[in-house]
């Protein structure tokens, strides 16, 4: 036996025939991620779908085993499509119907956790793009979410390299106070963590609520004192709408804005509809189009 173990010896270190201990664990441990990396990514690519396509990812149903031929159950929509990927895929059937939970990667908590990846990623490459453009604006407006808690939304407006505009969305910051010296703190806060650099913030756009725009203690001023380059303007979408708003007190143009109106209150019918859609369709007299439905006005606009 000592012979035997002696030999063993000498060809793992001499030899080089076998691998070592460590050696095997190492190749044990690339094998295990390895298998853990081939589970994830049919998983991961799940969800990048749903969200690239704005599906919600989980519904009332969305627990309990996996059970892959089985398409009479309701669950929720990142299991349907899972399942739906898996005909044809033995290996995430097994992984979908195997024993255990951990391994699967299928709960909500790991769901979260590859959104959250994702978000990194992706606002990294937006944090990049502005900070190489050397020049952006940011937008910020607040609004209260369906569990009512105030969240504030920054965009930043900025010129890429080939000198195209752009406008993307960065993140939502939650809120506890709408004054302006807490929106500062809150907006700045927030782009440092994203990692923007403030030595090319050259613009501010907001409405023209005091807590943003005020002169002296406004968001917009307090952002100025600290950062004198970033001119503030009125948003014009904002300011189109309150110019709207303050003409339909005109007696012409609010009964303009009635007729539209019952215009499509009275057009609102199937029947009355295609007779509206054929007659465009088959006149000479009016402009081609591609609108075949007449727009609402907003209620609130």
């Amino acid at each position: 036996m000592s012979v035997l173990k002696s030999q063993q010896f000498l060809s793992i270190i001499f030899d080089h025939k076998q691998p070592s201990v460590i050696e095997r664990i190492d190749t044990d441990k690339l094998a295990k991620i390895k298998e853990n990396r081939k589970r994830l990514v049919p998983i991961i690519q799940c969800i990048l779908l749903c969200g690239r396509e704005e599906i919600p990812l989980r519904g009332h149903l969305d627990f309990g085993k996996i059970v892959v031929d089985d398409i009479n159950s309701r669950e929720g929509k990142f299991r349907a499509i899972s399942k739906y990927r898996a005909i044809g895929d033995e290996h995430l059937k097994n992984v979908l119907e195997g024993c255990g939970k951990r391994n699967k990667y299928t709960s909500p908590i790991i769901q979260n956790q590859i959104i959250e990846a994702c978000n990194k990623i992706i606002l990294k490459q937006i944090v990049d793009k502005v900070n190489s453009s050397k020049c952006f604006s940011i937008l910020a407006d607040e609004t209260t979410d369906v569990a009512t808690k105030e969240q504030l939304s920054i965009n930043v407006r900025y010129v890429d390299d080939d000198d195209l505009l752009h406008e993307d969305f960065l993140q939502f910051f939650e809120i506890n106070s709408l004054t302006g010296s807490s929106l500062a703190s809150s907006i700045l806060n927030g782009l440092n963590d994203c990692g923007i650099d403030f030595n090319h913030l050259y613009g501010q756009g907001y409405d023209e609520a005091s807590n943003m725009a005020g002169k002296f203690n406004g968001f917009q001023a307090l952002i100025r004192d600290t950062h004198p380059k970033a001119l503030y303007v009125h948003c014009s979408a904002h300011s189109f709408n309150l110019a709207v708003y303050t003409s339909s007190d005109i007696k012409s143009v609010r009964n303009c804005l009635g007729i539209v109106e019952r215009l499509y209150v009275f057009f609102n019918t199937p029947k009355r509809k295609n007779e509206l859609i054929n007659e465009i369709e088959n006149s000479d007299s009016i402009p081609s189009s591609s609108a075949r439905t007449l727009k609402r006005q907003c209620a609130t606009r």
